[in-house]
């Protein structure tokens, strides 16, 4: 476990920070909470989506001199976020303090505010270091206030069991079903006899729901269900890779797209996923499925919102439409 380093930020847009050493108690906020003031306007945010989730399908003509343009423009906007929370004062102090510990540094931003907590926090880069510091510190999360929460279950079973669900829907048209599945079994193969990969057959929300319950009732649950497929955010559109006609117009709540029992897709909305999850109590859930880690202007649209809140302890998502290779290349890294 590393330190962690604690921001904390209001919903009347006020923002503190505080520390929690290995090992020991949290510890106090470092000096009085101070306003917000975040340094990027709605251009600069549609800009950042548009060069992660579009610029690749069409990186010559018009977008080639865009694209790096944008690409340039991501240190500074990531030094102004930095300067925003750590800029100067007891926070600077409290952040230079943990960067210099050897446990190694997470960061944790809390909040009961879509708004702020949606914000892409992960662009904040020390103008003393090269990389952002979702690159540079052992990990940065979010967090929601604990009465959101679900309740806590004790976790059982002797072996990490991994059940995967491969979801694809459109066929020959989707991404290629051993995409993300091959690097990951190269991965798992040094921990081989202490780890069990199961795939899903077939990908159906009720197959889902009787491979948990079957496991749990013969002693043997899973901890880990990894989804492999696509997602979609109310009100946002797929980029660079969804599958063709999948969506039409906006959905009321995050969904992940299972196939149906003809092999099409079935959009079954995060509520009902939780609903399956949490009965047979899997702590942990990884979606490399777009947008699954998406906040809008309701906590509650986000599939990975609704999975916390059905009692999964934690939950790794994407904020963004994520292109197939780059999915590939951190899930590996992952495990």
């Amino acid at each position: 476990m590393a330190d962690r380093l604690i921001v904390d930020l209001t919903a009347d847009g006020r923002v503190s920070v505080g520390t929690w050493l290995e090992g020991e108690f949290p510890g106090g906020a470092a000096g009085e909470p101070c306003g917000l003031a975040w340094p990027l306007d709605g251009d600069a945010l549609e800009e950042l989506r548009w060069y992660l989730e579009d610029y690749l399908q069409a990186p010559f003509g018009v977008y080639e001199d865009r694209g790096p343009a944008a690409a340039a423009m991501l240190p500074g906007w990531g030094e102004a976020v930095f300067g925003a929370v750590f800029g100067s004062g007891p926070a600077r102090d409290a952040y230079q303090r943990m960067r210099a510990r050897p446990a190694g540094l997470q960061i944790v931003f809390r909040s009961p505010s879509a708004e702020l907590l949606g914000l892409p926090w992960e662009l904040m880069r020390d103008p003393a270091h090269e990389l952002p510091l979702a690159l540079d510190v052992a990990g940065m999360d979010r967090s929601l206030p604990a009465g959101e929460l679900g309740a806590s279950f004790e976790v059982a079973g002797r072996r990490l069991r991994v059940l995967m669900v491969i979801s694809r829907p459109a066929g020959t048209a989707d991404v290629g079903f051993r995409m993300i599945a091959r690097p990951l079994l190269e991965r798992l193969a040094a921990v081989r006899g202490s780890v069990d990969l199961v795939v899903l057959r077939p990908p159906t929300l009720d197959a889902l729901a009787d491979t948990l319950a079957g496991a749990q009732a013969a002693g043997e649950p899973f901890q880990v269900v990894h989804f492999d497929g696509h997602g979609v955010l109310a009100g946002r559109r797929p980029a660079g890779g969804g599958a063709p006609g999948m969506y039409q117009g906006a959905v009321p709540e995050g969904v992940l797209v299972f196939q149906g029992p003809r092999g099409d897709g079935d959009s079954v909305p995060a509520s009902r996923i939780a609903q399956v999850l949490a009965a047979s109590q899997v702590p942990v859930v990884v979606l490399n499925a777009c947008q699954s880690g998406a906040v809008s202007k309701q906590l509650e649209a986000t599939v990975a919102t609704r999975l916390l809140q059905g009692g999964a302890a934690s939950v790794v998502a994407m904020a963004y439409s994520v292109y197939a290779v780059a999915a590939a290349e951190f899930m590996a890294a992952f495990y």
